[in-house]
């Protein structure tokens, strides 16, 4: 868990130069996943709010599974007002393509 929040914290200190950036956090549901953790969600929560409240545009948590939404759900009014509003939780790609503004592509109207 560490390494993985480790991972994150160094990507986004070196990689991310422009002014504004959008966080996917692809929730994969497997039994064993580190996304799961409350702790790691927490503190990633404090990460993301203490650097990059000004320049994060969006949260998306694309597909979460039951732990995580409900505590994102549980947790929601203890989140400030303006992390509020960038966090989103999508299920499927059409909602994840609203979210970002994306235009319906061919394959996505099929579905």
């Amino acid at each position: 868990m560490d390494c993985l929040f480790l991972y994150a914290q160094k990507f986004t200190e070196e990689k991310v130069k422009s002014e504004t950036f959008v966080v996917t956090i692809h929730a994969v549901r497997q039994r064993r996943s580190r996304l799961r953790s409350r702790k790691w969600a927490t503190e990633f929560y404090k990460f993301l709010k203490d650097r990059y409240q000004n320049r994060l545009t969006r949260c998306v948590l694309y597909k979460p599974s039951f732990k995580l939404r409900a505590l994102v759900i549980l947790s929601w009014p203890f989140f400030s007002n303006n992390m509020k509003e960038k966090i989103f939780i999508v299920k499927s790609h059409r909602d994840f393509a609203k979210t970002q503004g994306l235009p319906e592509s061919d394959s996505v109207k099929k579905t």
